[in-house]
């Protein structure tokens, strides 16, 4: 259901997908159903008035701002989550399904966390269950292993806050990574690839929103 409130009254509409369910609706936002038909039909178009035995399409139920309030508090608390309070070290494998063109890949990735960060370890990324073998891809592949070991500071919420060794990955890349495959990738396009990481790799901290996407935390 999507809201939408009045500002000059103290109800919101609530658009109903569907067939309004009374008992439903009066159970989500902590109303009786005599509670529900009451004040929607104080305030509905008179097309649209509800009855407590009967079954009705309408596209707007209004409800109580409080009870709505009230629902999305609640739901806004459930969601929350707690970040551990203990140190663990798991592996997970990651699988990323590519279609229609029946393309899979994935890896294993480790993921220590301490109290207050994560440490991620990537291993090696296989193509439907094998090695990387096309050139690009294998660029690719070897440039980003210079962000591992990844360090991330968490916050209360779990959500990753900074990226503690942005600095090494960046030397890292610059000093090591980046020369290597330099040499070993001698093309015009690679050149380009490799200008564009070189902005990646800068500040890595300012694109770690990217990399949540891209990680379990």
């Amino acid at each position: 259901m999507i809201k939408q409130k009045d500002k000059l009254t103290a109800f919101t509409r609530v658009k109903v997908d569907g067939l309004f369910n009374l008992q439903d609706c009066a159970r989500e936002y902590g109303l009786s159903a005599e509670e529900v038909v009451a004040f929607h039909n104080k305030y509905c178009p008179l097309q649209d008035l509800l009855t407590l035995h009967l079954s009705k399409y309408v596209e707007y139920v209004y409800l109580p701002t409080t009870s709505v309030s009230s629902r999305k508090e609640k739901l806004l608390q459930n969601s929350k989550l707690v970040q551990p309070d203990k140190i663990s070290e798991k592996k997970y494998g990651v699988i990323t399904t590519f279609s229609p063109k029946e393309l899979q890949l994935h890896y294993q990735i480790k993921v220590n966390r301490n109290f207050d960060h994560i440490d991620l370890l990537k291993q090696k990324t296989y193509k439907n269950n094998q090695e990387i073998d096309q050139t690009i891809e294998q660029l690719f592949e070897k440039a980003e292993h210079v962000l591992y070991p990844l360090k991330v500071a968490t916050g209360a919420n779990g959500r990753m806050r900074k990226i503690i060794n942005s600095g090494d990955i960046s030397k890292r890349w610059k000093e090591e990574r980046r020369p290597k495959l330099a040499e070993y990738y001698q093309s015009e396009t690679a050149d380009k690839i490799l200008s564009k990481l070189d902005r990646a790799f800068e500040n890595i901290d300012l694109k770690r929103d990217l990399l949540e996407k891209k990680h379990l935390l």
